[in-house]
């Protein structure tokens, strides 16, 4: 009332009078803004500005209006614009006044952050808030400002929607500490709310104890009831409706429902009443309809969730995140209706909207950032529990003649993805102009996971301080990467979707693809809110022509522990037979056979038999999860013979890469680097302690016998030579063959920031590795995709366990054959297990061997022949069969097969 009255009565007209009425107009424009009244701010800002009011603060003004009412291109212009205003105004400020235009840099860098976040440019969002952040520690260090609270605030905010849930937690703690200066400040609501928001997560996070899970939901309710008191001290505003937006959402989780329908009813009508158009307003429209549909009020729920997916298309457009999980959820209703026609329909647009943002605003995250977005699966909303979702509707909705050939197809189109992703940026940044970003880049990764796999970094305190360090340089790089290439124009030109008919088309004759899921059930009959059940496996039979088929596979648990079972078997098997006679072998083998292998054949093969053509003998297969750990050759048969006996057997990381164009590039000579010099040190590698790597006796006699079965090969690269400079210095070989140690560590080996990368847990020991220092030998997977492999035919990698990573549902295995893969190569050849030197020389030159056979076999082919070779040599000398001496190499394919 007092600004309006100012407003009202003018008074004098000088100079000094006319730019203090203008400042008052600016303070009431702002205080209109706060209340929602935008028209109103809009108009107040036109007559300050043309009273001589600050045009750097008008903009900023009209930025906050255009942001809070859903309208980003405009805020976009007047966020620019007023940064442009005070960038000029502290070039030219002398040092007094230089403090006052950093606060309003600071500002509207936390402004221009939260209308990135709701775009979902996470990575420019993150670097505009820490930039911020940086500009308040100048100006503020003391941690007693109501903006910079503001700012840590939307920093935790931002951390919790990329799933980095511990730095969430971090900054809210940091900001509520100086919203305890000011309690009653709508600011400090906001930071309760989105602190509540955090807890609720957690609590909602099933793999956490139940104690736990209940403490994080006691607090949550806190956090709301506090911040509901300071919201009702105040008129009615946006503040309020998403408290009890919030709120609502909690109680759901709480079981309180009616209370729950209360609060998201309020919510709504003072949605409708303040901004309509607001994109909260949407999320509140679908989390209520949530609840209505655990309520069984079905057509309300309807109602409240397209009203809600309508207001987010409007706001961000069909290729975003948000609208994706609107059309999940009226998918999921049609389902638990038992419309399966309609909600198969509605869930494959989802998804093919999904993948698109995926590859188009997502791949220019930083990397760390896209995993947390990807695999974070404590949040119902990330990619993995999406697609978890979409897959269970294969055995919920068997009925539909139709879902299982829908479900193949997302499948394809959703597994696998959080490398390839990371990868993206990397492959279309060995073109870039410029290349010392990304050689610095290298540089901090590569320090990076060599101090992380130091215990000795989580105990010392610079150490400590230096792994954070490098964590945040790390992201730092990444950040300004994803920045370049978007400024370059980069552009992935593959299209995002693949069909399934593509697929299909690119299977060989006469074989099937076999696509498995590890995936957590959703129960669509369920009214629970959280309506997950137990993990399951299922299979998808895909042949060339005809029907495609779902396999039910029973629980995750059992077929879990017999792929254990068997890696753990084949690990100790060379320390079970040392000195032992030969009926030693097959006692392990009988035992072997007796009890995994047949657990594998009863749940998993014989079920996919009676589902698959009996004259298909070509099986392309892509495992996930612990699936991966296991040989499919090795699995017994109905007639008790393995299955190599009767089948050709290849991998495929998922079925869409079958549909990958094969790169036409002139060929280049073949490549054979074996027996790097290691080095005299011994080095810590997080799981592996005190290991050493030594030389392999039969590396040179293996590496000349392979180069002479390859007439284009250069001279054999070894000792020194065979260093990671001459590695990442490769262009498209025709063939590159490795001989050399290869190691894949556990989660704990990556304590600085590497949870979600396991590309950085696997890799191969060349010249140097023993030593520490900037310069060691270890070829990490993701610095594979650094070197250039376009073209390559063939990858063979003769090592110890290089078939192995870390394991994750729906990733694939995320190891050296995926990195390969993702760096060009299109057939990947890899151990399962350590092999001997010796019987890995012998199996590897008859490989070759069979590969230039006059018919031209394919690669599976070829390597089927050399196992069934060296098993029948077994069982004629020695009356031995064993998997270990045969099955360790496993073939993964990209591109059409032969």
């Amino acid at each position: 009332k007092h600004y309006g009255w100012v407003r009202d009565n003018p008074g004098g007209n000088d100079v000094k009078h006319a730019r203090t009425f203008a400042n008052v107009l600016t303070q009431l424009a702002y205080a209109e803004l706060s209340l929602g009244l935008y028209d109103n701010a809009r108009s107040t800002l036109d007559l300050s500005e043309s009273k001589g009011a600050a045009r750097a603060l008008c903009e900023y003004y009209r930025g906050m209006i255009c942001r809070r009412s859903g309208q980003f291109s405009l805020a976009e212009k007047h966020f620019d614009a007023a940064m442009d205003q005070w960038e000029a105004q502290f070039l030219r400020a002398e040092s007094a006044d230089r403090v006052r235009v950093q606060r309003e840099l600071a500002n509207v860098r936390s402004e221009r952050a939260l209308l990135r976040q709701a775009q979902g440019r996470y990575g420019e969002a993150r670097v505009e808030l820490e930039e911020a952040q940086r500009l308040w520690d100048q100006v503020n260090p003391q941690d007693n400002d109501k903006d910079k609270a503001r700012c840590l605030s939307h920093l935790g905010n931002l951390c919790r929607d990329l799933g980095d849930l511990a730095a969430a937690e971090t900054w809210f703690v940091k900001s509520r500490t100086i919203w305890k200066n000011f309690p009653d400040h709508p600011g400090h609501a906001e930071c309760l709310l989105n602190q509540a928001l955090l807890h609720a997560t957690l609590a909602a996070d099933g793999r956490t104890a139940p104690a736990e899970r209940q403490r994080h939901q006691r607090f949550a309710n806190q956090c709301c009831s506090a911040c509901l008191r300071i919201c009702g001290k105040q008129p009615p505003s946006i503040d309020q409706a998403l408290a009890l937006s919030n709120y609502g959402w909690i109680l759901h989780g709480m079981n309180w429902l009616d209370e729950a329908d209360q609060a998201y009813s309020r919510s709504c009508q003072l949605w409708a009443d303040l901004q309509p158009d607001h994109q909260e307003h949407a999320r509140t429209l679908c989390n209520y309809g949530w609840l209505q549909h655990c309520r069984n009020n079905r057509d309300r729920a309807l109602d409240l969730y397209q009203a809600g997916l309508k207001k987010r298309e409007q706001i961000l457009g069909k290729d975003h995140h948000a609208v994706a999980l609107s059309q999940v959820n009226v998918a999921a209703l049609h389902a638990s209706n038992g419309d399966w026609a309609k909600a198969r329909g509605i869930m494959h647009e989802a998804l093919q909207g999904l993948r698109r943002y995926e590859v188009g605003e997502l791949a220019m995250l930083p990397d760390t950032e896209q995993l947390n977005f990807l695999l974070h699966q404590a949040d119902a909303q990330s990619h993995v529990s999406i697609y978890h979702l979409a897959l269970s509707m294969a055995r919920a909705g068997k009925a539909d003649p139709e879902i299982a050939r829908v479900t193949a197809e997302w499948l394809i189109n959703g597994k696998a993805v959080s490398q390839e992703a990371v990868a993206r940026k990397t492959l279309l940044s060995r073109d870039l102009a410029n290349p010392a970003l990304l050689h610095e880049l290298a540089r901090v990764r590569s320090d990076l996971a060599r101090l992380s796999a130091d215990p000795a970094a989580q105990k010392q305190g610079p150490q400590q301080a230096a792994l954070r360090q490098l964590v945040e340089s790390r992201r730092r790089l990444e950040a300004q990467l994803a920045e370049q290439l978007k400024a370059a124009g980069f552009q992935d030109d593959s299209s995002p979707w693949v069909p399934l008919t593509d697929v299909r088309a690119n299977l060989p004759d006469q074989a099937v693809l076999i696509e498995l899921a590890r995936y957590r059930d959703w129960n669509f009959a369920s009214s629970k809110r959280d309506p997950w059940e137990g993990n399951r496996y299922g299979a998808w039979v895909i042949p060339k022509h005809g029907e495609v088929r779902f396999v039910d596979l029973g629980e995750a648990q059992p077929i879990d522990a017999a792929a254990q079972a068997v890696q753990k078997a084949m690990d100790e098997f060379p320390e079970a037979i040392k000195g032992k006679p030969i009926r030693i072998v097959k006692e392990l083998e009988q035992s072997l056979r007796a009890g995994p292998l047949a657990q594998l054949k009863d749940r998993v093969l014989a079920p996919l038999s009676a589902a698959i053509d009996a004259k298909t003998c070509r099986w392309i297969v892509s495992p996930d999860g612990d699936l991966w750990l296991v040989p499919f050759a090795a699995l017994p048969g109905q007639d008790g013979k393995y299955l190599i006996s009767t089948h050709t057997i290849s991998y495929a990381v998922t079925g869409r890469d079958l549909a990958a164009p094969r790169i036409a590039r002139e060929p280049r000579p073949s490549i054979v680097i074996a027996d790097p010099e290691y080095g005299r040190g011994t080095r810590n590698l997080g799981t592996l302690r005190d290991i050493s790597f030594g030389r392999l006796p039969f590396a040179l006699a293996e590496a000349d016998a392979v180069a002479k079965q390859l007439p284009d090969a250069k001279p054999v690269i070894k000792g020194q030579a065979a260093s990671k400079p001459a590695f990442l210095g490769l262009r498209g070989p025709r063939v590159l063959h490795l001989v050399t140690h290869g190691f894949a560590l556990g989660d704990d080996a990556a304590p600085g920031g590497h949870p979600h990368d396991p590309l950085g847990l696997c890799g191969l020991a060349l010249a140097g590795a023993n030593e520490t220092g900037p310069n060691d030998g270890l070829l990490l997977g993701r610095e594979v995709l650094a070197a250039d492999l376009r073209g390559t035919e063939l990858v063979a990698l003769s090592a110890c366990q290089t078939g192995l990573g870390k394991v994750s549902d729906g990733e694939a295995v995320a190891s050296l054959r995926q990195a390969f893969h993702l760096a060009g190569a299109q057939n990947v050849l890899a151990t399962l297990w350590n092999v001997s030197d010796k019987h890995s020389a012998v199996l590897c030159v008859d490989f070759y061997q069979n590969c230039r056979q006059p018919l031209r076999p394919s690669h599976a082919e070829a390597l089927r022949s050399s196992q069934c070779d060296v098993l029948d040599s077994l069982q004629k000398d020695q009356g031995i069969s064993h998997p270990f001496f045969w099955a360790a190499f496993t073939l993964t394919c990209k591109g059409p097969g032969r």
